[in-house]
């Protein structure tokens, strides 16, 4: 939430919009387009860059399982021991 006010109030602040002025200029409107266009579009670019070079393979969430598992395992015998 913090992430998209930020870049609102940042969006508006380059493209001049004035909350004084009833009439605001054009390029308030091209900067709320290009906000709800671009900064999508780049925080999906940096996302599935992320997803790309995670090291989450099927290896690893074998792995990542059976550690859990393991740590579970105790937890669920004493409950199924009440």
């Amino acid at each position: 939430m913090v992430l998209i006010g930020g870049s609102s109030s940042l969006v508006l602040g380059l493209s001049g919009y004035d909350a004084g002025l009833t009439t605001q200029p054009p390029s308030v409107a091209l900067g709320i387009r290009l906000g709800m266009s671009l900064l999508p579009g780049v925080a999906l670019v940096i996302f599935l860059m992320a997803l790309k070079y995670y090291p989450l393979g099927k290896e690893q969430v074998t792995a990542l399982r059976e550690k859990l598992n393991a740590l579970h395992r105790p937890k669920a015998e004493l409950h199924l021991g009440d």
